[in-house]
């Protein structure tokens, strides 16, 4: 089977409440969307390493209800639509 035949969805754990790395990482801001290196948030980073080999709209979030809103903000800024990709409980 060919890279081209084989059809892969990464999926991305990007929940729960942080406590190990208070007070940088908080309940309603997770260690993945704070900005460790660079400009770019944990998820955003995780996101643009992944977007070389596989296509954007196979990428999917699992993560809580809470931050539901603010990862979706964090793939806008960096041009990757939310619609579809995140799945929240």
């Amino acid at each position: 089977m060919s890279k081209q035949e084989i059809k892969v969805y990464p999926v991305l754990l990007a929940g729960g409440t942080e406590s190990r790395l208070w007070p940088i990482s908080r309940e309603l801001y997770p260690k993945q969307l704070v900005n460790f290196v660079g400009a770019d948030s944990l998820i955003q980073n995780t996101i643009k390493r992944l977007l070389p080999e596989l296509e954007a709209e196979r990428v999917r979030i699992v993560c809580g209800e809470e931050h539901f809103y603010e990862i979706a903000r964090h793939l806008e800024e960096i041009d990757v639509p939310s619609d579809g990709k995140i799945i929240a409980e």
